[in-house]
Parts: structure tokens; C-alpha cells; sequence
């Protein structure tokens, strides 16, 4: 059976690349940043400019997953009483 690898099922690590990357060319002021680490601060790291660039892009995409997740709890949490609101306008109750 021949597979199609462009369609093949990929494993959450390979969405988070994929994601991580559209997150990043979504936002190009990030990636400038990131450019203008200097080896001087990758050394005060103790880590290669490279190695300190990649931990620096993960720490600035954990941030913002933080934030969606963050507004999603805040969303769930409001939307009782917004579904009450509703209903009370709906249904001229209470």
C-alpha cells in the first residue's frame, strides 16, 4: 500500500513545528528580534548563539500559547453569564 506522505498523519511534535512556524511568520517583529541577539548575550547564556536564539523562540511561543490558553479559561468562565444575559433578554425572565 502505497503511502502519501504529504497527507500522512504527522505527530503532535511535527503540528507544534508547524504551528510554532506559522506563529513566527505571522509575526515578523518577533523574528527580528531574535536576529538581533548578540553572541554576547548567547555567551552571558553560557550557550552557543544558535542554541540561545532556539530557547529564546520557544520561550517567546510558550508565552503565547500561555496567553490563548489564558483567554480561552477567561472566555469559559464569562460565558455563563453571558448565556444568563441572553436568556433573560430572550425570555424577559428574572
Amino acid at each position: 500500500m502505497l503511502v502519501d506522505k504529504k497527507n500522512a498523519m504527522k505527530t503532535p511534535e511535527q503540528y507544534y513545528v508547524i504551528a510554532r512556524d506559522m506563529f513566527f511568520s505571522a509575526h515578523p517583529d518577533f523574528n527580528q528580534a531574535l536576529n538581533e541577539i548578540t553572541e554576547e548575550e548567547a555567551k552571558q547564556a553560557g550557550m552557543e548563539p544558535e542554541a540561545y536564539r532556539a530557547l529564546q523562540a520557544e520561550r517567546i511561543y510558550a508565552a503565547f500559547l500561555r496567553q490563548k490558553k489564558l483567554d480561552g479559561m477567561i472566555f469559559r468562565s464569562s460565558l455563563p453569564s453571558r448565556i444568563k444575559k441572553w436568556l433573560q433578554r430572550r425570555l424577559r425572565i428574572i
